[in-house]
Protein backbone atom coordinates (compact mmCIF):
# COMPACT_ATOMS: atom_id res chain seq x y z
CA UNK A 1 0.00 0.00 0.00
CA UNK A 2 1.18 3.50 -0.76
CA UNK A 3 1.28 6.50 1.53
CA UNK A 4 -1.88 8.51 2.01
CA UNK A 5 -2.05 11.45 -0.36
CA UNK A 6 -4.68 13.36 1.58
CA UNK A 7 -3.36 16.90 2.19
CA UNK A 8 -3.74 16.53 5.95
CA UNK A 9 -2.07 13.15 6.39
CA UNK A 10 0.37 12.87 3.48
CA UNK A 11 4.13 12.33 3.89
CA UNK A 12 4.70 16.03 4.63
CA UNK A 13 4.29 17.37 8.16
CA UNK A 14 0.64 17.63 9.18
CA UNK A 15 -1.08 20.78 8.05
CA UNK A 16 -3.72 22.34 10.21
CA UNK A 17 -7.26 21.84 8.99
CA UNK A 18 -9.24 24.88 7.95
CA UNK A 19 -11.46 26.09 10.78
CA UNK A 20 -15.05 24.88 10.75
CA UNK A 21 -17.71 27.56 10.70
CA UNK A 22 -19.20 28.19 14.12
CA UNK A 23 -22.34 26.19 14.81
CA UNK A 24 -25.43 27.92 16.04
CA UNK A 25 -26.38 26.68 19.47
CA UNK A 26 -29.87 26.84 20.82
CA UNK A 27 -30.03 27.39 24.59
CA UNK A 28 -33.34 25.56 25.05
CA UNK A 29 -32.26 22.39 23.23
CA UNK A 30 -31.01 19.47 25.30
CA UNK A 31 -27.96 19.05 23.06
CA UNK A 32 -27.76 22.70 21.97
CA UNK A 33 -28.11 21.76 18.28
CA UNK A 34 -31.85 21.42 17.67
CA UNK A 35 -34.13 24.42 17.55
CA UNK A 36 -37.07 24.15 19.92
CA UNK A 37 -40.34 26.04 19.61
CA UNK A 38 -39.10 28.41 22.32
CA UNK A 39 -35.92 29.07 20.32
CA UNK A 40 -38.07 29.83 17.26
CA UNK A 41 -40.23 32.23 19.27
CA UNK A 42 -37.11 33.97 20.62
CA UNK A 43 -35.71 34.32 17.07
CA UNK A 44 -39.00 35.71 15.72
CA UNK A 45 -39.22 38.17 18.62
CA UNK A 46 -35.70 39.41 17.93
CA UNK A 47 -36.01 39.63 14.11
CA UNK A 48 -39.47 41.25 14.12
CA UNK A 49 -38.75 43.41 17.17
CA UNK A 50 -41.73 41.96 19.03
CA UNK A 51 -42.20 40.98 22.62
CA UNK A 52 -41.81 37.27 23.26
CA UNK A 53 -45.51 37.09 24.10
CA UNK A 54 -46.52 38.58 20.71
CA UNK A 55 -43.99 36.39 18.88
CA UNK A 56 -45.42 33.35 20.67
CA UNK A 57 -48.93 34.26 19.49
CA UNK A 58 -47.64 34.72 15.93
CA UNK A 59 -45.76 31.40 15.85
CA UNK A 60 -48.74 29.57 17.38
CA UNK A 61 -51.09 31.14 14.80
CA UNK A 62 -48.89 30.08 11.87
CA UNK A 63 -48.57 26.53 13.17
CA UNK A 64 -52.30 26.27 13.88
CA UNK A 65 -53.20 27.50 10.38
CA UNK A 66 -50.84 24.95 8.80
CA UNK A 67 -52.27 22.20 11.03
CA UNK A 68 -55.88 23.21 10.23
CA UNK A 69 -55.28 23.34 6.48
CA UNK A 70 -53.66 19.91 6.55
CA UNK A 71 -56.56 18.47 8.60
CA UNK A 72 -58.79 19.60 5.73
CA UNK A 73 -56.52 17.86 3.20
CA UNK A 74 -55.16 21.14 1.81
CA UNK A 75 -51.58 21.89 0.78
CA UNK A 76 -49.75 24.81 2.37
CA UNK A 77 -47.17 26.33 0.02
CA UNK A 78 -44.62 28.77 1.36
CA UNK A 79 -42.50 30.25 -1.46
CA UNK A 80 -38.75 29.67 -1.12
CA UNK A 81 -39.40 27.30 1.80
CA UNK A 82 -41.55 24.35 0.79
CA UNK A 83 -44.92 22.64 0.74
CA UNK A 84 -46.74 20.89 3.57
CA UNK A 85 -49.21 18.27 2.31
CA UNK A 86 -51.15 15.22 3.39
CA UNK A 87 -50.39 11.80 1.89
CA UNK A 88 -52.75 8.83 2.01
CA UNK A 89 -51.30 5.48 3.07
CA UNK A 90 -53.16 2.37 1.98
CA UNK A 91 -54.06 -0.39 4.42
CA UNK A 92 -51.47 -3.15 4.31
CA UNK A 93 -50.23 -6.24 6.07
CA UNK A 94 -47.14 -6.12 8.26
CA UNK A 95 -45.30 -8.38 10.65
CA UNK A 96 -44.80 -8.09 14.37
CA UNK A 97 -40.99 -8.28 14.65
CA UNK A 98 -41.15 -9.88 18.09
CA UNK A 99 -43.49 -12.73 17.20
CA UNK A 100 -43.45 -12.85 13.41
CA UNK A 101 -47.26 -12.77 13.41
CA UNK A 102 -49.00 -11.05 10.50
CA UNK A 103 -50.90 -7.91 11.50
CA UNK A 104 -53.21 -5.61 9.58
CA UNK A 105 -52.05 -1.99 9.40
CA UNK A 106 -55.01 0.33 8.74
CA UNK A 107 -55.04 3.09 6.11
CA UNK A 108 -53.88 6.46 7.43
CA UNK A 109 -53.17 10.05 6.49
CA UNK A 110 -49.62 11.28 7.15
CA UNK A 111 -48.01 14.73 6.90
CA UNK A 112 -45.37 15.29 4.23
CA UNK A 113 -43.01 18.19 3.63
CA UNK A 114 -41.39 18.90 0.28
CA UNK A 115 -38.62 21.51 0.41
CA UNK A 116 -38.54 24.13 -2.34
CA UNK A 117 -35.64 24.48 -4.76
CA UNK A 118 -34.67 27.71 -2.96
CA UNK A 119 -34.41 25.92 0.39
CA UNK A 120 -32.43 23.04 -1.13
CA UNK A 121 -30.04 25.50 -2.80
CA UNK A 122 -29.60 27.42 0.47
CA UNK A 123 -28.49 24.22 2.22
CA UNK A 124 -25.90 23.26 -0.40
Amino acid sequence: MGACVHPYCGPEPLKSRPPEPPKTTFPNAKDGQHMSKKDLIDAVAKEAELTKEKASVAVDAVLEHIRGAMKNGEEVRIPDFGTFKVAERKAREGRNPATGATINIPASRVPKFSPSKGLKDALN
